[in-house]
């Protein structure tokens, strides 16, 4: 699952946590914002859950590969 949220982060440029947490760094390392707008914190969330939703789906496909792989 690790690997799978951090794949989807990276080829979609968008950090779940700071999706979930309404914030952003666009900054010097280590200074976070907080996201102002309501409607962006919103479409900020949905994109996280999203990220999430296709992290699990990828997981699972992976998962099922590998089990269904004779050894």
């Amino acid at each position: 699952m690790i690997f799978a949220v951090g794949f989807i982060q990276a080829r979609k440029k968008f950090c779940l946590a700071y999706g979930l947490a309404g914030t952003f760094n666009f900054g010097k390392l280590g200074s976070i914002t907080k996201v102002q707008s309501e409607q962006d914190k919103k479409a900020d969330r949905k994109t996280a859950i999203n990220i999430f939703a296709q992290s699990a789906l990828l997981a699972g496909a992976i998962t099922l590969v590998f089990f269904a792989l004779p050894l």
